[in-house]
């Protein structure tokens, strides 16, 4: 099933976002650095945490990202539906 001409539109827009992309791929930084150190150490170990904790901030920004471009993303529909209410 294809995508609406609205999501496609937020998802090229998110694909454009040089900050959203370059969080996203921190993130993916840090998902290979737990992976590769979990093999090492103990799901409690410091090495471990020390990346959770990475994880656990750098999520909040890519979402905070995400609802910003979103809402960006919007803005044009959004007020092309309002010149066309007036």
């Amino acid at each position: 099933m294809g995508s609406s001409p609205a999501e496609a539109f937020a998802a090229s827009a998110l694909s454009q976002s040089g900050r959203y992309q370059s969080l996203l791929n921190q993130l993916l930084e840090i998902e290979t650095e737990i992976a590769a150190e979990s093999v090492r150490f103990q799901p409690d170990s410091p090495n471990i945490e020390v990346l959770l904790e990475k994880r656990e901030r750098l999520l909040p920004l890519i979402n905070r990202e995400y609802e910003r471009i979103l809402d960006l993303s919007s803005r044009p529909v959004r007020l092309g539906i309002w010149h066309r209410l007036r």
